[in-house]
């Protein structure tokens, strides 16, 4: 019978780790919203995510007068390290959680 409950035990232990695990990485959808400051109107902003040593556009938006901006996606996306590209092409990251 004990040889029975240890490999029971473990396998229910490694579900458990792995859903665990998996629910911690789920994707949700986003909503952004920001100024930069000194943006002319209409000035694209692209929104990329690092996937090793590449990146990659995520989404692009547009700036108000004032600088403001909002990104809405039901497109999930997962926790990380991501960029926000300016037209001059300097950048700035923000990290996802």
């Amino acid at each position: 019978m004990n040889h029975i409950i240890k490999p029971f035990s473990l396998f229910v232990f490694l579900l458990i780790s792995i859903t665990a695990c998996q629910a911690q990485y789920t994707k949700k959808p986003y909503h952004i919203k920001g100024t930069i400051k000194g943006l002319a109107e209409n000035s694209m902003i692209i929104f990329a995510q690092y996937y090793g040593d590449k990146q990659y556009v995520r989404d692009t938006v547009y700036t108000d007068a004032s600088g403001a901006f909002v990104l809405n996606s039901k497109d999930s996306v997962h926790p990380g390290m991501y960029l926000f590209i300016l037209p001059d092409n300097s950048f700035f990251d923000v990290i996802l959680n």
